[in-house]
C-alpha cells in the first residue's frame, strides 16, 4: 500500500511540474517592447536551431527553413521539403497552434524533422538585436530566426 501511495504522489507532481512548464508566455517581448502583433506581415529564416540536449544545428540554407506571420492569425512557410501551416493567436498570449505540415520525404541532412517537432510547440519569443527568438516549454530549446529578404 505505501509504494501505491508513493506512485501517486509522484505521478502528481509529475503532472504538476508538467502543466507548469506548458503556461502560456506573455505576448510582449521583454527585450524591446516588441509586441506578438508586430510579428504580423514579417518572415523569417532559420539561422540556428538548439534542441533537446543543447545540441545546435545550422542551416546549410536558411530559406529552406522559413516562417511568415500572415493575418488573421495565420503562420505559414517551409521546411526543406514541406510546407508548413499553423495558427499564431496573439490576443493574450504568443502560441503556435493548428499545426501542419506536408510530408514529403526529405534528404539526408534535413532539419525538417527537428523544426517541425519544435515549431509545433512554440510558445514564446523574443527579440534579441535583429535576430526574432522563439521559444517552446523546454528551456533549452531555441529557434532563431533572421529577417527574410522577401
Amino acid at each position: 500500500m505505501r509504494k501505491l501511495t508513493l506512485i501517486c504522489l509522484i505521478s502528481v507532481s509529475l503532472l504538476q511540474a508538467c502543466n507548469d512548464s506548458t503556461e502560456p508566455v506573455d505576448s510582449q517581448s521583454e527585450s524591446d517592447g516588441f509586441t506578438a502583433a508586430e510579428l504580423e506581415g514579417t518572415s523569417w529564416e532559420l539561422i540556428e536551431l538548439v534542441v533537446m540536449g543543447g545540441f545546435e544545428f545550422v542551416p546549410d540554407d536558411p530559406a529552406k527553413y522559413t516562417v511568415q506571420f500572415r493575418s488573421d492569425n495565420r503562420v505559414t512557410g517551409k521546411s526543406d521539403c514541406n510546407t508548413i501551416t499553423a495558427q499564431w493567436p496573439h490576443a493574450d498570449s504568443f502560441a503556435i497552434t493548428d499545426f501542419g505540415s506536408t510530408r514529403s520525404m526529405c534528404i539526408g541532412g534535413s532539419l525538417h524533422n527537428y523544426y517541425t517537432l519544435y515549431l509545433r510547440d512554440v510558445n514564446g519569443f523574443a527579440r534579441e538585436d535583429d535576430q526574432l527568438v522563439l521559444t517552446t516549454p523546454v528551456e533549452e530549446v531555441r529557434l532563431v530566426f533572421s529577417a527574410s529578404g522577401n
